[in-house]
Order: C-alpha cells, then structure tokens, then sequence
C-alpha cells in the first residue's frame, strides 16, 4: 500500500467527519472491500434522505454513475460521494460536496475542458486513484487516472 501523505481536513476545506470518512472509504477500496457493481436498475433513488436509517447502513458496492441507488436484492450501489456519506452515515454538508465537485463530477476536472468517459466504466482503483489524488493535492486528476 502506497504511504499515505494526505493533506488536511482544514487545508482541503472539508469538515473533519467528511474527511475521515474520505480516509476510511479509500482505505476499503484499496483493500479490496469495495466491489464495482453494474446497475441496470436506478429507479429507487435515495439521495434525497438527510438521515439514513440503520436499513441502510449495511455493505454497499462501487458504480460511479450513481450516487446512491438501492436495488431489491442487491443492496446499495455508490459512487465516491455517496460511499463517503454511507460510510458517515448522513449526507455531507453541501459545502463539503462543493469543495470536492471535481472529484465526485468526472466531466469538471478543476474547471477544464470536459472528460469524455463512460462513468460506468470507472473502476474500483481508478476511483480510489483520483480520492488518494484528491486527498493527497485538492484535485482527483481524473485525466491522469482514465489514461
């Protein structure tokens, strides 16, 4: 595993609970804890709810495309934003999604041109590539990460 030199929740500008659980959900996807998932099915949405319920606090699986989708009989599939808020337990703070925008949104990579890439093609260790970037400099360097 890769030594970890991550700047701080305060330099990042991120609330320390975002932050821990940034750590501890790039700590799973390099461990290989977290699983990509295909979604063929996202119409039960559920990132509208402000607290999640024990229900819901259960292993969730790994597709970028979604930020959160609960699939009868599969469980919950997450992207890096919602694998943080899965992992916290609550919905970050709309601050916090702010500050890490480009890492949650492929196509806005610091504000440059648009990333043309399927979402759904992302893996595990690609995502988990540009969250240790993000945690590492303030950007997730999705070009870099996609080559």
């Amino acid at each position: 595993m890769l030594k970890r030199t991550f700047k701080t929740a305060a330099e990042l500008q991120i609330s320390a609970e975002t932050y821990a659980a940034a750590l501890q959900v790039l700590d799973q996807m390099e461990r290989g804890l977290i699983e990509y998932r295909e979604i063929d099915d996202t119409s039960y949405r559920l990132r509208n709810f402000m607290n999640f319920g024990p229900e819901f606090l259960r292993p969730f699986t790994f597709n970028m495309v979604e930020w959160m989708t609960d699939i009868p009989h599969c469980g919950t599939v997450c992207c890096i934003g919602g694998a943080i808020e899965m992992v916290m337990g609550y919905c970050m703070s709309g601050w916090d999604e702010d500050q890490m925008y480009p890492l949650f949104f492929v196509g806005s990579d610091g504000g440059r041109r648009a990333i043309k890439h399927k979402l759904t093609s992302i893996t595990v260790a690609q995502a988990a590539a540009a969250l240790r970037n993000f945690l590492t400099d303030g950007q997730p360097h999705w070009r870099e990460v996609l080559k």
